[in-house]
């Protein structure tokens, strides 16, 4: 098996097994905007690409009562799958421990052979960024409208929490509303 290297697929920052990852997502009312505060601010775009998201039902734990997600995603001919525990702390960031597995197939039959259900399924547009280490990604989901999401990851939920609400404060997104929905 070979993993994406890094700036494919999903970014050199989601490589790694398992990671905290603390994000903030908002509703934009004008992409425009956003990626204007973006590039005035010196932030690296990469190129947008095409996701599908592909969510699974646990044949025994409800995961919307317990906010865990199962969640394969498409992207060029590659496949991620991910499993995001359980939120942790408080505040308007969610903090979760994410695991990744890069594949070069689709996992989808094994999922249904082991119990697993198909659930929703999301095709998003997204233009990824990064902001003094963070993540950044204006998301577009069709019939839906526009996302920012800003993200940072590691091993110390204080430090990611910080970099996050650091990043959209410089942005001037924080009176932004807020996105509760993953």
């Amino acid at each position: 098996m070979v993993a994406p290297k890094p700036g494919t697929l999903i970014g050199a920052w989601m490589l790694k097994r398992a990671v905290l990852e603390v994000e903030v997502k908002l509703r934009l009312a004008d992409p425009a905007t956003a990626r204007r505060d973006l590039l005035g601010l010196g932030a690296t775009a990469h190129p947008p690409r095409l996701e599908l998201d592909i969510f699974f039902v646990h044949p025994q734990r409800d995961f919307a009562s317990t906010r865990e997600v199962l969640r394969l995603r498409s992207c060029n001919g590659s496949f991620e799958l991910t499993y995001k525990g359980p939120p942790t702390g408080v505040g308007v960031a969610r903090a979760r421990t994410e695991h990744n597995v890069a594949t070069g197939s689709d996992p989808t039959a094994l999922l249904l052979g082991l119990g697993f259900r198909l659930g929703p399924q999301v095709t998003k547009q997204r233009e990824p960024f990064e902001l003094l280490g963070a993540h950044v990604t204006l998301d577009h989901l069709p019939g839906v409208g526009w996302f920012a999401e800003v993200e940072a990851v590691g091993t110390d939920e204080a430090a990611a929490r910080e970099l996050v609400g650091r990043v959209i404060q410089n942005l001037g997104w924080v009176d932004w509303p807020r996105e509760p929905r993953s």
